[in-house]
C-alpha cells in the first residue's frame, strides 16, 4: 500500500510526496521422493521467505503552455528504496522411511540454511521534455544513485538520457487528404547502471562444516571480496518511425536499438593455492543488437459495429561478446550436463555439451 500528498503552489508548479511498501511471505514444502538424482533416499525441506520493500519519495513538477508553440515540462525528485528478504530453510537430506515427508523421519542431521540480504539505494533525478508546435518533443533526463552493495568510493553512479520525437505531419501541416494519416520518427540515447547483490564485500565466516567433537565449526567464505568493485553500466541507442496510411488503415512501426553492456559483475575462479576458489571482478563487453517491426492492417472499418484489424510482428535479436576479462579465454556461467559458456566472439546463452566418440567399423 501506500499514502502521498500534493501540494500546488501555482497552477503551473506543485509538489508531491509518497511513502509506500510492498511485502510477501511464503511457506514452502518440498518433498523429494526415492531414487531421484541429487537425493537417492529422498528429501523434505521447508522454506519460509520474507520480503520487504519500502519507498520515500518526492517530486516536485513543473508544466506550462507558452502560447500555440512552445510547451516544457520538467521534474525533480528523489527516493529512497530500502528492501529485505529473509529466508530461512530446513532440510532432511535423506529420508528413513520412503514417502514419510517429516523431519522426525530424517535419515542424518537436518541442514538449516539462512539468507538475510539487505539493500539501500537513494536516488536523486530530474527529467523535462520541450515540445514546439505540438510536432517536435526534446525528452532529457538525469538520476544518480548511491547504492548500499558498492565500496564507499564507487556506490555513487550517474546515467543520464535524451530523445528527440518528430511528428513531420503536424510539423508540414500535411493536409487530411493526404494518404499518410500520420508519420513520425523517434531517436534516443541512454545510459541505465545497476549495482551489485547485497554482502559481495564482506568476507565472512559460514557456519555448517564438519563439527569438532560436540562443537560446532566455521570456516571462511571461499570467495576473495572485491573492495573496488564498480557499478555495471548500459549504454542503448535506438531510432525508430512510425507511419500510418489510408486513414490508418495500413500501419508501420520500424525500431533498430543497440545496447552494450560494461563493467560487469561476473565471478572468476582463483587457483586454490591462494586460499580462495573464486573473485568478483568488472570486466566484460556485451553488445546486443536488433529490429522490431509491426505492420497493421484495417481491411475493414467503418463507423458500424463491425471492424477487423489485424496485426503482424516480427523481431530479431542478436547478441555478441565483444571483451571478456583480460587472461580469460572462456566464462563458465551455469548449467547441469549442458554448459553455458561465454568467449569472445560468442554469444550470450551458447550451450555446450559433451560430445561423442565414434570408431570405424572397417567391416
Amino acid at each position: 500500500g501506500n499514502v502521498s500528498a500534493t501540494y500546488k503552489f501555482t497552477p503551473h508548479l506543485n509538489l508531491m510526496v509518497r511513502g509506500g511498501t510492498d511485502f510477501f511471505s511464503e511457506y514452502r514444502f518440498i518433498k523429494r521422493a526415492y531414487s531421484t538424482q541429487r537425493f537417492p533416499t529422498g528429501q523434505y525441506r521447508e522454506d519460509k521467505i520474507n520480503f520487504n520493500e519500502t519507498n520515500l519519495d518526492f517530486l516536485l513538477n513543473f508544466s506550462k503552455d507558452f502560447g500555440n508553440q512552445l510547451s516544457i515540462s520538467a521534474n525533480a525528485g528523489g527516493n529512497r528504496m530500502v528492501q529485505k528478504n529473509h529466508f530461512n530453510a530446513l532440510a532432511a537430506n535423506g529420508l528413513l522411511i520412503p514417502e514419510v515427508y517429516s523431519f522426525t523421519n530424517a535419515n542424518g542431521p537436518l541442514v538449516q540454511s539462512i539468507d538475510r540480504p539487505e539493500r539501500q539505494i537513494n536516488s536523486l533525478y530530474a527529467f523535462a521534455q520541450i515540445g514546439w508546435r505540438n510536432a517536435i518533443y526534446l525528452d532529457l533526463t538525469a538520476r544518480n544513485d548511491w547504492s548500499s552493495t558498492l565500496p564507499t568510493d564507487n556506490n555513487s553512479y550517474f546515467y543520464p538520457s535524451v530523445s528527440l520525437s518528430t511528428v513531420l505531419t503536424d510539423l508540414f501541416d500535411v493536409p487530411v487528404s493526404s494518404p499518410v494519416s500520420f508519420a513520425k520518427l523517434r531517436l534516443g540515447l541512454a545510459q541505465v547502471g545497476s549495482d551489485a547483490s547485497p554482502f559481495q564485500l564482506a568476507n565472512p565466516f559460514l557456519f555448517g562444516g564438519t563439527p569438532f567433537g560436540t562443537n560446532a565449526t566455521a570456516s571462511p567464505s571461499n570467495n576473495l571480496p572485491n573492495l573496488d568493485l564498480k557499478p555495471e553500466l548500459q549504454t542503448s541507442f535506438e531510432i525508430g518511425a512510425d507511419v500510418r496510411l489510408f486513414k490508418n488503415r495500413l500501419n508501420f512501426d520500424v525500431t533498430y536499438y543497440s545496447t552494450i553492456s560494461e563493467n560487469q559483475i561476473l565471478g572468476i575462479e582463483l587457483p586454490a593455492t591462494s586460499g580462495k576458489t573464486s573473485r568478483l571482478i568488472n570486466a566484460g563487453k556485451i553488445q546486443n543488437y536488433g529490429i522490431e517491426a509491426l505492420v497493421g492492417i484495417a481491411p475493414l472499418s467503418s463507423d458500424k459495429k463491425l471492424q477487423w484489424n489485424s496485426l503482424f510482428n516480427f523481431s530479431l535479436n542478436r547478441n555478441e561478446i565483444l571483451e571478456l576479462p583480460e587472461g580469460v579465454d572462456q566464462y563458465v556461467y551455469g548449467g547441469n550436463r549442458i554448459t553455458l559458456v561465454a568467449q569472445k566472439g560468442g554469444s550470450l546463452g551458447d550451450m555446450w555439451g559433451t560430445g561423442l566418440k565414434t570408431v570405424t567399423d572397417p567391416n
